[in-house]
């Protein structure tokens, strides 16, 4: 791993370590963890408090031939997720970015997420 690399990475963990300090899941509001990588995007609402993942989606899933590290990708696993939790029985929800910026893939899924009817 070069040391830009390393950066990055040392910087997204510091992010995520703040913001997991201030966004925990319940039973009313689980999270909706987001977690992306540079070819897959995987969305989960968990209940913190009994430590269950509620409802998931990924690119991993056998539903998305195309390619994951894409915004149309991110689209798709946002909508999913949210359907899903609404299966559920969650309408309410906090964001979890998981230490990355609110930008691009991330953004993307979160708005297709409260398009789909996750209140957020």
């Amino acid at each position: 791993m070069s040391s830009l690399a390393k950066k990055k990475q040392l910087g997204r963990d510091r992010r995520h370590r703040r913001v997991r300090k201030k966004v925990v899941g319940s039973p009313q509001r689980p999270r909706l963890a987001v977690f992306r990588s540079s070819k897959h995007i995987v969305a989960q609402v968990i209940d913190d408090v009994s430590g269950v993942t509620l409802a998931s989606a990924s690119t991993h899933e056998k539903d998305f031939s195309d390619y994951g590290g894409n915004v149309e990708a991110a689209k798709k696993v946002g909508a999913l997720a949210a359907e899903r939790a609404k299966a559920a029985g969650v309408e309410k929800v906090v964001f979890d970015r998981g230490g990355n910026r609110y930008h691009g893939r991330v953004k993307a899924l979160a708005d297709a997420a409260r398009e789909a009817g996750l209140d957020f």
